[in-house]
């Protein structure tokens, strides 16, 4: 009976260690972090599971330096959202059908490619290497973060707000 059980842990030790993992992908197909605007309208034009129909009459910057792409998608994706700083992607955002997919078939396959995750939420799951992290929201949306970018942005936004309360603080002391 022990002998049963040792052989049977074994089997599956073996194929928990065998499993090769993956590094994490710097985005989804040929739309990667780091491409131009200008190159990622074209990778996103050219990919079947977007909609995008070029450039709207109308767009808003969200602010300075910083741009979004916003389309619907095709088969399992309902849209998907591109956001640049810079004018280089940063943020990847893919927001998918779930009558099509479910949340834990993507959770199961992101964690038998990318391994054991950083952090888990009930609402998120985040893997994360050097550059890249990526994102599981509840109800189903996957989110590939440029580190480097991201990091540059909360750093700047930390230095804006720091100003704006010394500002705030000089003009209380005026009154």
């Amino acid at each position: 009976m022990h002998k049963q059980f040792l052989v049977i842990f074994l089997i599956i030790s073996f194929r928990l260690i065998s499993q090769e993992i993956s590094p994490l992908p710097q985005g989804f197909r040929d739309i990667t972090i780091g491409l131009s605007l200008e190159d990622a309208k074209v990778a996103i034009e050219s990919d079947g599971y977007f909609d995008y129909q070029g450039d709207p009459d109308v767009s808003m910057l969200l602010s300075e330096n910083r741009s979004i792409i916003e389309t619907k998608g095709n088969f399992y994706i309902d849209s998907g959202v591109f956001q640049f700083y810079n004018d280089s992607l940063f943020t990847i955002t893919l927001i998918l059908d779930t009558r099509s997919i479910d949340y834990y078939t993507i959770f199961t396959t992101l964690k038998n490619k990318y391994g054991i995750y950083k952090s888990l939420t009930p609402k998120k799951v985040i893997w994360e290497s050097s550059d890249v992290r990526i994102i599981l929201e509840k109800p189903l949306t996957i989110k590939y973060v440029g580190l480097a970018v991201y990091n540059q942005i909360i750093e700047a936004d930390t230095t804006e707000k720091a100003v704006r309360e010394q500002l705030k603080e000089d003009f209380i002391n005026e009154l």
